[in-house]
């Protein structure tokens, strides 16, 4: 048995690349424009009295990464409803265009197929409005 491989449509494979690429420039400005990132922004440990840390370097970057924990903390619940929104936005517009480009694609399809072509030379239009003139008898004339 020999195994047929399925054609390559370009919509939809189009489509994908569109949509992944509209996905990323979204990731971009997010990140741009997030209030967020001014918060990730590094600041520096306030001094304490005295001006020295006489704890050591380990309290140091204990106390950094601390800092840097409730700060990522704060920063994800800012980022949560537009990362939800956006993202939500992004699926729905990824589903409503493919299902455009899918009936296209099928359109395109059909159009050029044997199966549409085979038609042209009938004139099914003049057919049809033969059928639906034709005289009625009975008493609603």
């Amino acid at each position: 048995m020999s195994a047929q491989t399925k054609p390559i449509h370009l919509l939809p494979t189009m489509h994908l690349i569109v949509v992944f690429a509209i996905g990323i420039w979204w990731g971009v400005f997010f990140w741009h424009n997030s209030p967020a990132r001014t918060l990730l922004a590094t600041t520096p440990l306030p001094a304490r009295p005295g001006g020295s840390y006489h704890t050591g370097p380990g309290a140091l970057a204990s106390a950094k990464t601390n800092i840097l924990n409730s700060k990522m903390f704060l920063a994800a619940r800012v980022a949560e409803p537009d990362l939800l929104l956006g993202i939500s936005v992004l699926v729905l517009f990824a589903i409503a265009s493919g299902v455009h480009v899918r009936q296209l694609d099928n359109w395109l399809h059909a159009r050029t197929s044997g199966d549409a072509v085979a038609f042209r030379g009938q004139d099914l239009t003049a057919a049809t409005i033969e059928a639906n003139t034709k005289e009625q008898r009975g008493v609603l004339r």
